[in-house]
C-alpha cells in the first residue's frame, strides 16, 4: 500500500481534489450550508481541475468525463451566482438622474446677462 509520502505530485493533487469534494459535500449535508453559494461552486471547481490534472497522468475516459463535467457546472454556477448578485445589488440602490457628462450648448450670440433672464 503506499503511502502520502510515497505518492508523486499528481496524485497528491487527485487525493487533495477527492478530499475537497468530501469536504464540500460535508458542509451541505452537516452544516446547512447553501449549495448555491458562491463558495460551493468555487470549492467544486478546484476539485475537479485538481482531480482532471492528476487524470493526465494515470488517464481514464469515465473519470474525465465526469471531472469536465463538474468543471463545466460549477463554471456555469459561478456566472449565474455572480450574475444574480449584480442584479440585487442593482436593484437596491437608488434611482438618480442621469449623469450629464457634456455642458449644455452655449448660444455665442447671446450675452451672459440675456441667459441669465432665461
Amino acid at each position: 500500500m503506499a503511502t502520502l509520502a510515497s505518492l508523486d505530485l499528481y496524485a497528491t493533487l487527485g487525493i487533495l481534489g477527492a478530499a475537497l469534494y468530501v469536504v464540500s459535500y460535508l458542509r451541505v449535508v452537516m452544516n446547512g450550508a447553501a449549495a448555491d453559494r458562491l463558495s460551493y461552486f468555487a470549492v467544486n471547481l478546484a476539485a475537479a481541475s485538481l482531480v482532471l490534472v492528476s487524470l493526465s497522468q494515470a488517464f481514464n475516459l469515465g473519470a474525465a468525463v465526469i471531472q469536465v463535467f463538474f468543471v463545466v457546472m460549477s463554471i456555469f454556477g459561478i456566472s449565474r451566482r455572480l450574475h444574480r448578485l449584480r442584479r440585487l445589488r442593482r436593484l437596491r440602490r437608488p434611482s438618480a438622474p442621469p449623469i450629464r457628462w457634456t455642458r449644455p450648448a452655449v448660444d455665442p450670440t447671446r450675452t451672459p446677462r440675456d441667459r441669465a433672464l432665461t
